[in-house]
């Protein structure tokens, strides 16, 4: 059995009014390559206000911190010994409390909604011998599943695509007049994120989408997934800038888009894959004039197969078979079978 990992993360390329904000993505992974185990997170922490004077706040006071101790209790946990959903469940609800404790000491919620430490993302856990993983979401990142030799397979699903093909389709209402960015965004954030029964400003109801912020009700929006693992292949996690290749936000995802881009790096090893990925991302961006986002690539190889015998085992098996050979207990045992 063999892991191998890569991952890449980049700034956004925004302009910068009069700083540009921070990167707010963190990845992680731990690996017990003799146990077949790993276990890797990426997160994507939810852009925060500037205060009147335009500058983005210090990290810790940014998305940046939620994703960071998000994806700390999902990856380092000691879940790899009991490699179940409802443990990974668990683990997100560990990471969504150490949030919630990190917005209560900063005083952060006794502001309005769009200022709290929040992120979405997603984790992998992976047991080669039983050729299994389970994958968890929340939000919108983007994960892939690629067999060695196939095309490849989403992994998850889109949560905030139904709410922006609402609030983005043609004619619909917009809020807040020449403040519509700050008035939806306030809106969002207070009666969709995280509500089961969400609903527009223009007074329909929509789908709402989940992320880690502290509150109870994003447990709700937590989705977790068995798969069943190819004997060797390829999992890309990515935040969401990668869906500059799907043009418009808001559809249902196709893997189409993206085959071409993972196609260019197949035969790279996962770091340097990870790296091109996020230039490829840049390009997109470019071309289509796209807003510029963080970007982060966790890209791992896998390989099923049981490993050759370690040196040391060849060794005792064959002195085991000399010392049965000079006592003629070899001899006898196979008489025996005779």
């Amino acid at each position: 059995m063999r892991i191998q990992i890569g991952t890449a993360t980049e700034q956004n390329r925004q302009p910068e009014p009069p700083a540009r904000k921070s990167n707010e993505d963190f990845t992680t992974c731990r690996m017990a390559s003799n146990k077949g185990i790993l276990t890797a997170a990426v997160m994507d922490g939810i852009p925060v206000l500037r205060n009147e004077r335009s500058e983005y706040p210090p990290p810790d006071y940014t998305g940046l911190h939620a994703a960071t101790i998000a994806g700390m209790k999902l990856a380092w946990g000691q879940q790899y010994r009991l490699n179940c959903k409802a443990m990974m469940q668990y683990r997100f609800e560990l990471a969504n409390n150490g949030i919630k404790r990190a917005n209560r000491e900063r005083e952060l919620y006794l502001k309005s909604p769009p200022n709290w430490v929040a992120t979405v993302g997603c984790v992998l856990w992976i047991t080669l011998k039983k050729r299994e993983a389970l994958f968890g979401w929340i939000g919108d990142t983007i994960a892939f599943l690629i067999p060695d030799g196939e095309n490849p397979r989403l992994l998850g699903s889109d949560q905030l695509a139904p709410w922006v093909a609402h609030r983005e389709k043609p004619g619909h209402r917009k809020i807040g007049g020449d403040g519509y960015a700050g008035a939806a965004r306030e809106w969002q954030d207070t009666r969709v994120r995280n509500k089961k029964d969400a609903r527009c400003w223009c007074g329909a109801k929509v789908q709402g989408w989940g992320a880690l912020t502290g509150e109870p009700e994003a447990m709700g929006f937590v989705e977790i997934q068995t798969i069943h693992l190819p004997e060797r292949g390829r999992i890309v996690l990515a935040t969401d800038a990668f869906c500059v290749f799907a043009g418009k936000r808001g559809s249902r995802r196709s893997v189409a888009p993206y085959i071409a881009p993972l196609n260019l790096v197949s035969n790279m090893k996962p770091d340097e894959a990870a790296k091109e990925l996020v230039q490829l991302t840049r390009s997109a961006e470019e071309t289509e004039n796209a807003r510029s986002d963080d970007e982060t690539f966790c890209v791992i190889d896998f390989d099923c197969f049981p490993e050759p015998d370690a040196p040391a085992d060849r060794f005792l098996t064959a002195l085991r078979t000399f010392f049965l050979q000079k006592t003629g207990l070899a001899h006898s045992a196979g008489a025996q079978k005779m």
